[in-house]
């Protein structure tokens, strides 16, 4: 199997992103729009839940008013950084399915974007977490690290681009 252009793993993985990109804003909208018009429960052991459709899932969450309000900002921005990682993603395998040459400044710009995503957000949402929740869980710190990682190895993976633009140009001198 091809890994770029056409036809390729790239190509299949952008629409993938896209589906999720796409997938997330429409999450999004449907919660604001089920809070906006009060369209959730609220149980006896004190949860709100707000159902999917077509899906018989929910959204739950403890229910007071201070965390709810809490608990649908960290809500909304937790789905705006995932929109936004599988925005940048989509655009990365784009990139790679439709040019012929993959060594861009365009291509660097949005492995950039993206690993500097991943490298600050994290923290300021483990921060987040603490406050909201008065404490943090072994699970948040260990998702954070892993997207700080994954930010950092794509700072390695832009060096190695800079690397093969200048291999590049160096190439198109020779001929």
């Amino acid at each position: 199997m091809k890994f770029f252009g056409k036809k390729s793993l790239s190509s299949l993985l952008y629409w993938l992103c896209r589906a999720f990109v796409i997938g997330q804003a429409l999450l999004f909208i449907f919660i604001l729009i089920s809070i906006v018009f009060e369209n959730y429960t609220i149980n006896s052991s004190n949860e709100f839940g707000i159902e999917i459709p077509l899906t018989d899932s929910f959204i739950m969450g403890n229910y007071t008013e201070i965390t709810f309000s809490f608990l649908v900002i960290s809500m909304s921005i937790s789905l705006l950084y995932y929109g936004v990682f599988f925005y940048l993603l989509q655009a990365i395998f784009k990139a790679f399915s439709l040019e012929k040459v993959i060594f861009t400044k365009k291509t660097i710009d949005y492995i950039k974007k993206f690993a500097w995503l991943n490298i600050l957000l994290p923290p300021l949402g483990i921060i987040a977490a603490y406050f909201i929740k008065s404490g943090i869980d072994f699970e948040t710190i260990m998702q954070g690290g892993l997207l700080v990682l994954l930010g950092i190895f794509a700072l390695f993976v832009v060096a190695v681009f800079n690397e093969g633009i200048l291999l590049q140009e160096e190439n198109e001198l020779t001929i």
